[in-house]
């Protein structure tokens, strides 16, 4: 059994540190391949507002500007319209949780809001089937598909990076919505209640009292990314900003909110490389500490059996 016991750990010491090794000499590879990727793109690299009448298709360019879309983005289920980049709708259902303390055994039920209704047909007597919703949807988000920074569009994936959610947002639910709500709410309220739909700056209330919530309220909070300058970094090709790189996995593709200098944006392409470079690093070298003895014994046990 002890043999046994022994094989496996010497196996398993044998495949961490060549696990160790491996993710050591692709991390070179990586740094350095990405190291040489920013230097060429230092060179090469051109100013868009400097570039009038010149032939930009597969360059690296740099482009400092504010965003628009062609359309406004638009909720398919409630029609809240907004002229931004990037739509995000998230439901919040206030209900009655259990808790149960694996400790003590005790089960403890307390109103909270959460992100998706509660099953309550499991719960004890005294609580059994109180959890209820007015409606029911889906958070989502939705992203502009035609942003455009001059004459060019961002790709979908690149406007997802951006982060920068704004507060100071006002909605607008149109009447149609407004009345299909209402009918929902009615219709999955007990009889006592008297659920009114809401529209408060950037959320839709359903409810009877939007201070003093009770189970089977509702919340739709509404946040947008609004078109703002930016500065981006990134290759032309057919009226795109795309990745720019030969390989797949070493690219340079970066937007950030403001105005910064193309300089500044590859300081931080070498900064990220390097930290990243060394986190890798660190994590390979314990790898091949950690099983460094253990495979030098297997070996050695090995040449001398």
């Amino acid at each position: 059994m002890k043999s046994s016991t022994g094989n496996i750990g010497s196996v398993l010491a044998i495949m961490l540190f060549m696990a160790g090794v491996a993710l050591f000499g692709w991390n070179e590879y990586r740094t350095a391949r990405l190291a040489s990727l920013i230097k060429q793109a230092g060179k090469e690299c051109v100013e868009l507002d400097q570039a009038t009448g010149e032939d930009l298709e597969g360059k690296l360019v740099h482009a400092v500007g504010k965003t628009r879309c062609t359309e406004p983005l638009k909720d398919p289920d409630l029609g809240v319209e907004v002229d931004a980049m990037v739509l995000k709708r998230s439901v919040s259902y206030f209900q009655l949780a259990e808790y149960h303390d694996n400790l003590s055994d005790d089960i403890t039920y307390y109103e909270d809001w959460c992100d998706t209704p509660l099953s309550s047909k499991d719960y004890i007597a005294k609580h059994r089937d109180k959890n209820f919703t007015y409606v029911r949807l889906e958070s989502r988000k939705d992203t502009c598909r035609s942003v455009m920074l001059g004459q060019y569009g961002l790709q979908k994936d690149l406007v997802g990076w951006m982060r920068d959610y704004s507060p100071e947002l006002e909605i607008s639910l149109p009447q149609a919505a407004l009345e299909q709500l209402a009918a929902k709410a009615q219709a999955a309220a007990p009889e006592r209640n008297r659920p009114k739909v809401r529209v408060l700056g950037n959320r839709v209330y359903i409810g009877e009292n939007p201070n003093k919530p009770q189970v089977g309220d509702v919340l739709i909070e509404y946040e947008a990314i609004p078109h703002e300058t930016v500065s981006v970094l990134a290759k032309i090709e057919n009226g795109n900003f795309v990745k720019y790189g030969a390989e797949k996995e070493y690219f340079i593709y970066q937007i950030v909110p403001g105005s910064l200098d193309a300089e500044s944006m590859l300081s931080q392409e070498k900064k990220d490389n390097r930290q990243l470079g060394w986190v890798l690093r660190g994590i390979a070298l314990i790898l091949l500490v950690i099983s460094g003895p253990a495979t030098y014994n297997a070996v050695t046990r090995l040449f001398t059996s």
